[in-house]
C-alpha cells in the first residue's frame, strides 16, 4: 500500500510540472499565440505576434528576439541557437 502511495505521489508531482511549463523554457521564442494559446515556435513569431511581439503574451521570451527583428535574421539559426546547438 505504501509503494502505491508512492508511486501516485510521484506521478501526481511529475504530471503538474509537465503542465507547468512555460513558452520558452524548451527553446521557442517564449511567446504564446493569442488565438490557439499554444507556445509559438520560432518560424511562426513574426507573423503571429508582429515583429516587436506586442500582439502576444510573453511567458519567457529569449534574449533572441532582438535578433529575429533584424532583416536578415533567419529563425532556424535562431532556434539553434537557443537549444545551444551552434553559435
Amino acid at each position: 500500500m505504501l509503494r502505491i502511495f508512492a508511486f501516485t505521489t510521484a506521478l501526481l508531482v511529475a504530471l503538474s510540472t509537465i503542465a507547468n511549463a512555460t513558452c520558452g523554457t524548451r527553446g521557442g521564442p517564449g511567446y504564446r499565440d493569442p488565438a490557439t494559446g499554444k507556445c509559438l515556435s520560432w518560424a511562426e513569431f513574426s507573423y503571429r505576434c508582429g515583429p516587436d511581439g506586442s500582439r502576444c503574451q510573453p511567458e519567457k521570451p529569449s534574449p533572441l528576439i532582438k535578433e529575429l527583428q533584424q532583416p536578415a535574421a533567419d529563425p532556424h539559426k535562431l532556434m539553434e541557437r537557443s537549444h545551444g546547438l551552434s553559435k
